[in-house]
């Protein structure tokens, strides 16, 4: 999932510029939370080894965290930016896809990082 989430983050950035660039800044600020889930899970893969502060959580319960944070962010700034959209089928329809979008590849991560440990 480092690729993916790797490609994901550069399509949002190159969209995020090409709105800015075009001055339709509002787009671009609406698009911008769906970059979120895909940097906290490249944080993840690359501070999984390396936290041992903390007695408490082992490394895999670190990522795990990261992902879960990684999908709450997100959901919670779409609420607050679809409060601007005017349109009621409009604002439906930004959540239904963002949040969709967040949910299905956080699940799809989590279940990459679980499943191979329980084995």
């Amino acid at each position: 999932m480092l690729l993916e989430s790797t490609i994901v983050l550069v399509l949002i950035t190159i969209l995020f510029a090409i709105y800015m660039r075009r001055g339709k800044h509002g787009l671009a600020v609406a698009i911008s939370p769906l970059g979120i889930f895909p940097l906290f899970d490249l944080m993840g893969y690359f501070i999984e080894n390396k936290i041992t502060a903390v007695p408490f959580l082992n490394h895999i319960e670190w990522r795990i965290l990261l992902i879960i944070l990684g999908i709450a962010i997100p959901c919670t700034l779409y609420g607050v930016i679809s409060i601007n959209i005017k349109k009621q089928s409009a604002r439906k329809m930004y959540l239904i896809l963002c949040v969709g979008f967040t949910l299905i590849y956080g699940f799809a991560t989590l279940l990459h990082v679980v499943i191979p440990r329980l084995r």
